[in-house]
């Protein structure tokens, strides 16, 4: 298990919380430095890309696409905080 101490996405507040699987759990106020400052590190949710059209060059509407292709590309982007 990590412990993982940032601020929350939505309100500034210092977090901890646990991450054991790469999931979160037992998330609660922590103490930090005030005012935030670009050093902070942040926890927010996954990304969502709603429209990913390829990527390296790669295009999803090729009709020579292989699965192999597709899924190297999800796991590019799941490296980058997107997950789905």
């Amino acid at each position: 298990m990590i412990e993982v101490v940032a601020r929350h996405h939505e309100t500034g507040h210092w977090v901890r919380g646990k991450v054991a699987g790469g999931v979160f759990s037992a998330v609660e106020l922590a103490e930090g430095p005030e005012p935030p400052s670009p050093e902070d590190d942040w926890i927010a949710p996954a990304f969502i890309d709603l429209q990913n059209n390829g990527r390296w060059g790669v295009s999803f509407s090729d009709p020579t696409l292989t699965v192999d292709q597709v899924a190297a590309i999800a796991r590019a982007q799941g490296g980058l905080g997107t997950a789905r």
